[in-house]
């Protein structure tokens, strides 16, 4: 379907940048393109059922995100923050890992990634591994996170994105910041990364959680 709003009865008219149909919902009136409606209009249409009251709301929502973007309230995904730990320099956040005052809600998979880049950058390999698994234990004994098929820590998935964090690195070079990592390595280390070395029901086993399984899909990256 494409709007019609150029042809639309009340003599409002709009195009796209394209000058281009635009697909949406209505055959007669997308919600996108009701922002641009006159407010006087805008309850015409829904009083002649053309655009009902849950379009009308999803169209109000779009409007008020569209004029954030445009003051700058709302960045680029690669902008946006994930918790208050991005507020925090490096030093404070792995501070607050290490001693289990990172609030739980905000130990996600950036957070992760955080962590590991750090650990990374200061020492090698196995010191690195190490002390990231012996940081997540202890964070989630503090959290009482409990031991279960997929939660808790998982040797595995921990051992393999070491692995591919130090490669990261070592492709790329030194960053100013764990944050900055994060934004440039964020997409190609995010969680499904692991399915494209590991087969499902490999890595998500309590063999593969309990001890380190090697990769049946493709090997892990060397890291020099």
């Amino acid at each position: 379907m494409f709007c019609n709003f150029n042809q639309s009865h009340h003599g409002v008219k709009c195009t796209n940048r394209d000058a281009k149909p635009i697909p949406c919902f209505n055959s007669q009136l997308c919600c996108f393109h009701y922002r641009f409606l006159p407010p006087g209009q805008r309850e015409n249409f829904l009083i002649h059922g053309i655009l009902t009251r849950q379009r009308y709301q999803i169209a109000y929502i779009i409007h008020k995100m569209i004029q954030q973007k445009r003051s700058g309230a709302i960045k680029q995904p690669s902008e946006q923050a994930t918790g208050s730990n991005q507020t925090m320099d490096d030093r404070q956040f792995l501070n607050a890992f290490e001693h289990s005052t990172l609030p739980f809600d905000e130990w996600t998979h950036r957070a992760h990634l955080r962590v590991a880049y750090l650990y990374a950058s200061q020492f090698d390999l196995p010191t690195a591994t190490d002390k990231m698994r012996a940081g997540i234990k202890a964070y989630n004994k503090a959290t009482n996170t409990p031991e279960e098929l997929e939660r808790g820590y998982h040797e595995t998935i921990t051992v393999a994105f070491m692995q591919l964090v130090t490669a990261a690195l070592q492709q790329s070079g030194p960053f100013p910041n764990s944050e900055a990592f994060c934004d440039t390595c964020a997409v190609s280390l995010n969680k499904p990364v692991l399915l494209k070395y590991y087969s499902k029901d490999r890595i998500i086993s309590m063999k593969a959680k309990q001890t380190f399984v090697e990769p049946d899909l493709q090997p892990l990256p060397v890291i020099n």
